[in-house]
């Protein structure tokens, strides 16, 4: 089993719910992802392919199995998210 395949389990099931394409087809207990992630699903499975899933792009640093759980084709660790946030809101000036 490829290292990031075990964090990718959550990703994997949104996959196959995707996949279902209709309310009707989806698995019991998994909710729709929302529209317009499926490009990042496919991205995520390619950082399974490659072995870079689960690293935080940013920083580098293994990205926290509950982010994953929670936002399975995330890109960030939670503190390199947090920080960007923090730049957006400044941009914005809030």
């Amino acid at each position: 089993m490829k290292p990031g395949l075990t964090l990718a389990l959550p990703l994997i099931g949104l996959l196959a719910v995707a996949a279902a394409g209709t309310p009707e087809r989806w698995v019991p207990g998994w909710a729709a992802p929302p529209i317009g992630y499926e490009p990042k699903i496919k991205e995520a499975l390619g950082r399974i392919d490659d072995g870079s899933y689960g690293k935080c792009e940013e920083c580098g640093e293994n990205i926290g199995r509950a982010r994953l759980e929670a936002r399975p084709v995330t890109t960030l660790c939670i503190d390199c998210k947090s920080m960007q946030e923090v730049q957006e809101r400044k941009l914005k000036g809030l």
